[in-house]
């Protein structure tokens, strides 16, 4: 790991959300069976309005699914199944309903509509937080504002309201990922940031396990050791999902509804925006109290995620920004991009930016301000994720 410094860059700004195409059903659409493919979509569901239903895929993909009825409250409808030849349906555009599955030889799933429970967390009980009953999906939204990155006045940034999911990723929300895998992997284009124009969203040229084995391999970094995965549901199922690439972290949040969020937005989080934290829970901002009670740091293993709520969350309420386990951003490590709205450092070849301190590092780390990088293809047991959402 890499320790980095402050300064330099070109500023990015905001572009509308595209939603990737592929062989997603529609999303809260009920489906019909296709003659020689599964139907495009599921079934309504009670909560938020229907989605449309998805368009056929080319090539005997099946017929694409009907809107369901639209009701109002609880969660949206789920997601079918994309055509089982050649290429999948375009995803609906409804509210509130899953990612769909991708076709079997055909293309990957479509995002998941907003305003239903993202995937992660269908039928997953409340573990998280403390006491161990908070919904492991939870996420707050963060006003717009200006503050200062990494505590440094020279180093002025602007970030767009976004919500940030209050807990990291945990091993039974990944799980959920590796059920789906691969038919669920990112299409070209899709995970974009809508506040930042030069977000050119998710590059298909970026590696990912082949399979479900591989990928069950590559999150097995340190078998027997300090890695969170099991292949079978276990005690770490509220623990942070760890050994995860900036690829695969990406390619979870994307199917999960979200995506990376920016160093930028991850900094005003930890700091609590123009309050300018130490710590993430500095109150007043100065306060520099910190002991085993606020975070999870020198010790050897990970930590249920919230297991110091509320006492060592942030402003909005996010735990764990401090300790437990460094968090994947999308930028790329460099001196700051300067201006700054909504920026991000884009740049391809170099090491990425990971924010927070984990369990294996001392207090020093727990600074809101610290930074420091690894190669975005590198497994570690300290590494793992927190994912971004448009509010």
């Amino acid at each position: 790991m890499v320790v980095v410094g402050v300064t330099g860059g070109v500023a990015c700004s905001g572009e509308p959300f595209h939603s990737g195409e592929g062989g997603a059903g529609g999303v809260g659409g009920a489906g019909d069976a296709g003659e020689a493919g599964v139907a495009g979509g599921g079934d309504a569901g009670e909560g938020g309005n229907a989605g449309e239903g998805g368009s056929a895929g080319s090539e005997d993909a099946g017929e694409g699914g009907n809107a369901g009825s639209p009701e109002v409250g609880g969660t949206g409808g789920h997601g079918g199944t994309g055509g089982r030849f050649d290429s999948g349906g375009t995803g609906g555009t409804g509210l509130g309903g899953n990612v769909g599955t991708a076709g079997i030889s055909g293309g990957s799933a479509g995002s998941a509509g907003t305003g239903g429970e993202p995937p992660s967390c269908v039928g997953l009980s409340h573990t998280c937080g403390s006491p161990a009953t908070g919904n492991c999906c939870a996420s707050t939204v963060l006003p717009e504002g200006t503050f200062q990155r990494s505590n440094d006045p020279a180093a002025v940034a602007k970030v767009s309201s976004f919500r940030l999911d209050v807990y990291e990723v945990t091993v039974g929300r990944f799980r959920k990922f590796v059920a789906g895998y691969p038919g669920n992997k990112p299409i070209a284009g899709s995970g974009k940031n809508p506040n930042n124009s030069a977000d050119p969203g998710w590059n298909a040229n970026w590696p990912l396990p082949s399979s479900q084995d591989a990928l069950k391999s590559a999150v097995s970094c340190e078998p027997g050791r300090n890695d969170t995965w099991t292949n079978s549901p276990g005690a770490n199922e509220s623990r942070p999902m760890n050994c995860l690439t900036r690829y695969v972290a990406g390619a979870f949040c994307i199917w999960d509804g979200g995506r990376l969020p920016t160093e930028a937005e991850w900094n005003y989080a930890a700091a609590g925006g123009d309050e300018q934290r130490r710590r993430p829970w500095s109150n007043p901002p100065s306060n520099d109290t910190m002991d085993p009670t606020y975070a999870v740091y020198a010790t050897t293993l990970t930590a249920a995620v919230g297991a110091h709520s509320p006492k060592g969350d942030g402003l909005w309420g996010q735990a764990d920004m401090a300790g437990n386990i460094w968090e994947w951003v999308q930028d790329s490590v460099a001196p700051y991009v300067m201006p700054c709205t909504n920026c991000a450092n884009l740049t391809a070849g170099l090491d990425g930016v990971i924010r927070g301190g984990s369990y294996a590092e001392d207090g020093s780390y727990l600074f809101s301000w610290n930074r420091i990088s690894d190669p975005p293809d590198k497994l570690s047991a300290d590494i793992g994720v927190r994912c971004v959402r448009t509010p």
